[in-house]
């Protein structure tokens, strides 16, 4: 029996506010850098060549931020999970291209949980589930399907 689309998670909206965190934080540190390049630059160097360097160091933030604005998005509404049968995890993610993993509980070995500083912000974890040939993801869930995730391998070894 196959879960049904109602039976889908969806991540907790916090995750995508800790997601656009994580790029804008990423964004400061490379605008900054940039700024630093450019005020180098121009004691280094002068005319045409100055203001390629500053067109070109610039353009690398124009386009992070274009990237900022739309890979988080597109990550949030592309994911989804499911614990709904009891010996199974199922995963769903990717907006172009679908992806579908299944994974058995019995084949669960170690799962791992860890909260970055910006998921504790938000009371989230990523849990990452290691079976014998894979390691599977699932980002900034909330604290309580990360907790039943882990107990999953509890279940696996009993």
């Amino acid at each position: 029996m196959g879960v049904m689309l109602s039976d889908k998670k969806r991540l907790p909206k916090n995750a995508l506010k800790c997601w656009y965190l994580r790029w804008l934080l990423a964004f400061i540190l490379l605008l900054g850098f940039e700024i630093f390049t450019a005020i180098i630059s121009s004691n280094l160097l002068y005319g045409l060549s100055l203001t390629l360097i500053k067109v070109w160091a610039f353009s690398f933030p124009v386009l992070y931020a274009i990237a900022m604005i739309f890979v988080p998005y597109l990550r949030y509404i592309g994911f989804s999970y499911s614990f709904e049968q009891k010996d199974k995890v199922y995963v769903y993610s990717g907006v172009v291209a679908k992806k579908r993993q299944i994974i058995l509980v019995d084949n669960i070995q170690h799962v791992e949980l860890k909260a970055y500083p910006f998921e504790r912000l938000f009371k989230l974890a990523t849990v990452k589930i290691f079976t014998a040939g894979s390691e599977h993801t699932l980002p900034s869930l909330s604290v309580e399907d990360a907790l039943y995730a882990q107990s999953l391998a509890h279940k696996a070894k009993s």
